[in-house]
């Protein structure tokens, strides 16, 4: 209880909402169950949140952001590209892991989103793969990389990414996120490092 009482109302609430999503199912969880869960009334609920649809919204929307600070942040902890790209895939695949319950759900059962959230995700994916170019840049510059086309290299490695998170959130790689990071860098690292 004691980690409920440092946690705002409404993150308890999130975190409720993920559970009961994840254990039901968008379209089978209703806001009575996740007040339940958050330990607060269903007027609660909808203090913070307008609909089911704008609560799980807000939940994507939280756990995107939540995963792509650590990925910018990780691009200044390490010195060579290989270990950029490296802390970068473990980072983004120990986040699908540690939340793969609500990544199956997203997966399987396609809840019905707004085309503003939709937007939304595009735009965040964009964001991702310009970082990803200027990645392959630098990488190039400095000798690290082959000279490929930049933007073609970083729409690759974000597609390999988000394939092997899918894969970890079905459970179809046995691997772990720091294995299977590794191996996939160093099958990456064949065809883009510098010989």
């Amino acid at each position: 209880m004691e980690k409920k009482e440092s946690l705002s109302k409404r993150q308890i609430i999130l975190e409720a909402a993920a559970k009961v999503f994840a254990a039901k199912g968008f379209y089978r969880a209703t806001i009575e169950e996740i007040a339940l869960a958050a330990g607060v009334g269903k007027g609660t609920v909808y203090e913070y949140f307008r609909s089911k649809k704008d609560l799980f919204e807000r939940l994507l929307t939280e756990g995107s952001l939540a995963h792509l600070a650590p990925l910018q942040e990780v691009l200044t902890r390490a010195a060579t590209t290989r270990e950029k790209l490296e802390l970068i895939f473990r980072t983004f695949l120990h986040f699908a892991y540690n939340h793969r319950d609500l990544a199956r759900l997203l997966l399987t059962e396609r809840p019905p989103l707004g085309a503003e959230f939709c937007s939304w995700v595009y735009q965040q994916r964009l964001e991702k793969i310009k970082l990803f170019t200027a990645l392959v840049e630098a990488g190039i510059k400095g000798g690290e990389l082959n000279p490929v086309n930049p933007s073609l290299a970083a729409t690759l490695i974000f597609g390999v990414l988000v394939s092997l998170g899918h894969r970890l959130a079905l459970d179809q790689i046995d691997l772990g996120p720091d294995e299977t990071a590794r191996q996939a860098i160093e099958l990456l690292w064949r065809g883009l490092g510098s010989k």
